[in-house]
């Protein structure tokens, strides 16, 4: 990289990361350079529209432009396209089926999936929905709503009721709060035979740029695969698979 290009990125990322609008003689200062060579940058930049000059202080701000190109950016990062790899290499990895999974209204959606290498696995396909509150993949993203969003989610909850599918299932809204809470903490959500009895799945949010959650990743399998001595080694896959497609998608997770 050359010397004049690496200041002038320096120079956009000072502004970037500064919560103030930034003077001249404040950026020379961070980057060690003369205020003649920062001033032609910054006019260089400004002509461009990546960053502003505000009247009254004369310090500078980013421009338009560059909200530009992050709005294109970001219509770019197609959580499905740029997953895919992950979710691969974790189905080979556990061997199961593992899926991709949002919330819409009181239900999951299944947006992508992965066949386990398992002949007898859980079939699930992309377009499904299951109920948020008793499935892996919707309490992990229930778990990590804003609270003004999760009030939202649980009032269409209970406008629909929870179903008792299993023994297991969660039916009651105290219930539900009570293992979000545990699925804060863990960073993993899980079903232990609540939607299907046989059944257990093993999901992680996925959060965006704004570290907001967005999507789940999620393993599904046989309770007899999916068992006691098996859970905190898929765990920490499903754990890290979120991450990574969290990283993927802009979040600093």
């Amino acid at each position: 990289m050359s010397k004049s290009l690496k200041k002038s990125l320096d120079i956009l990322e000072i502004i970037a990361n500064s919560k103030d609008p930034c003077g001249v003689t404040e950026i020379a200062n961070l980057i060690g350079q003369d205020k003649s060579i920062v001033y032609r940058i910054l006019n260089t930049f400004r002509s461009k529209g990546y960053i502003d000059q505000i009247e009254e202080t004369k310090k500078y701000i980013l421009g338009l432009k560059f909200f530009e190109l992050c709005d294109k950016l970001q219509k770019k990062m197609d959580i499905i396209q740029l997953g895919r790899k992950t979710l691969e290499k974790l189905s080979e990895a556990s061997g199961e089926s593992v899926h991709l999974a949002v919330l819409k209204n009181s239900r999951v959606i299944y947006i992508d999936r992965v066949s386990g290498r398992e002949i007898v696995g859980i079939h699930t396909s992309v377009g499904d929905n299951e109920p948020s509150y008793c499935t892996a993949s919707g309490k992990a993203i229930l778990a990590f709503l804003t609270s003004k969003d999760l009030e939202n989610a649980l009032d269409k909850i209970k406008e629909n009721g929870l179903k008792k599918y299993t023994k297991n299932t969660i039916s009651s809204i105290p219930g539900l709060l009570s293992e979000l809470d545990k699925v804060r903490l863990a960073g993993v959500a899980y079903d232990v035979e609540e939607l299907y009895k046989g059944v257990r799945c093993i999901a992680a949010p996925i959060l965006n740029y704004k570290n907001k959650v967005i999507a789940s990743v999620g393993v599904s399998g046989p309770s007899s695969r999916v068992n006691e001595s098996k859970i905190k080694e898929i765990s920490e896959m499903v754990l890290e698979a979120g991450k990574k497609i969290s990283r993927l998608m802009g979040s600093n997770i």
